[in-house]
């Protein structure tokens, strides 16, 4: 090869190193990646209603309202709010069964952070409960009721201000080291009681000794 034509070719490559990582090399410096550069700009200062919301300990919870029917509302209060002093539930809201509302969820059964217990309401009063507790949360837990129902009840919160949450197993499910055996069933009233009952004394006739978990009631 002619030293004339291995020159043009050294020349070329030159270039397209040069066109190659210039540019890089130029972005990097930008950033404050090499060359002494300033470094990037700092990050925006916080929304301080938003660092509020972040700031979850003891002295300020998530204040939260709990939509229910005296069912899975009081279960999902027991297995994860009630000695969680990351959250502070303000109240229960009561439907379908009558005479709940104006009760109280005992402090015997709300634990040490609830000294008071929990009132329940009305669920007609939700938006204005939201309002007067400043209740950040509001957990929807009772079945029976259509798709369409529960997202009316999102709305609600929403346009208070509140988010709405569905809980799932992962955080209500109940730990056992023991087989389980589980009665549901797809509305209230269908007759869990008297078939958990039924299965029961069938597993003592077969010499196990079952034991009865369920839900406390106001």
């Amino acid at each position: 090869m002619s030293s004339s034509l291995k020159d043009a070719e050294d020349r070329s490559e030159g270039r397209w190193l040069l066109l190659t990582f210039l540019p890089l090399l130029a972005a990097r410096k930008a950033v404050g990646g090499g060359g002494g550069g300033p470094g990037p700009p700092p990050p925006p200062p916080k929304n301080p209603k938003i660092a509020e919301k972040e700031d979850f300990t003891m002295a300020n919870p998530i204040r939260v309202i709990i939509m229910g029917a005296a069912g899975r509302d009081f279960h999902n209060f027991n297995v994860f709010f009630r000695n969680n002093p990351d959250y502070e539930v303000v109240a229960f809201t009561a439907a379908q069964i009558p005479n709940i509302e104006g009760r109280l969820y005992p402090p015997e059964l709300a634990g040490p952070l609830y000294p008071n217990g929990i009132p329940i309401y009305p669920e007609e009063e939700l938006p204005e409960l939201i309002r007067r507790f400043q209740a950040d949360r509001v957990v929807f837990a009772y079945s029976d009721v259509s798709h369409e129902y529960v997202m009316h009840r999102a709305s609600i919160a929403h346009a208070a201000g509140a988010d709405f949450w569905l809980m799932g197993p992962k955080a209500t499910q109940l730990k056992s080291r023991k087989p389980v055996v589980s009665i549901g069933a797809v509305r209230t009233g269908s007759g869990k009681s008297p078939t958990t009952r039924r299965v029961a004394r069938l597993l003592r006739e077969l010499g196990w000794n079952p034991v009865i978990v369920r839900h406390p009631r106001p």
